[in-house]
């Protein structure tokens, strides 16, 4: 599976407009199936992004995503990506380029645009 950042940056703001105390379960984004919901929490976990785990049932299609919140690195980020306009820029910049898009990438050139 790919990584899709427009879902990364869909989720970073459902936690944030979502997420009160406990948990919250990250399964309930149109258009994209659990499993995809799931990878991609997983890639925000591992960045350190959010705080969370992937709930895995016997039942084939009910796993979820558990999220207890975003990190201080994950309000970071989302404060530079907040803007979709600056954020898609980022993204066609970073292709043009030719580098390999990453959250520390798409930071950087955020950024750096931001200087201009």
């Amino acid at each position: 599976m790919k990584k899709d950042f427009d879902l990364i940056r869909k989720i970073l703001l459902y936690v944030e407009e979502n997420h009160k105390e406990g948990s919250l379960m990250i399964n309930k984004l149109e258009d994209y199936d659990n499993q995809t919901l799931i990878f991609h929490g997983k890639l925000l976990k591992d960045q350190g992004l959010i705080e969370g785990r992937a709930l895995e049932y016997l039942t084939p299609g009910n796993d979820e995503f558990q999220c207890f919140g975003l990190t201080s690195g994950g309000y970071e980020f989302l404060d530079k990506i907040r803007d979709n306009t600056k954020f898609k820029k980022a993204i066609k910049t970073i292709i043009d380029e030719g580098k390999d898009i990453t959250t520390t990438v798409i930071a950087k050139v955020i950024e750096d645009q931001m200087d201009i």
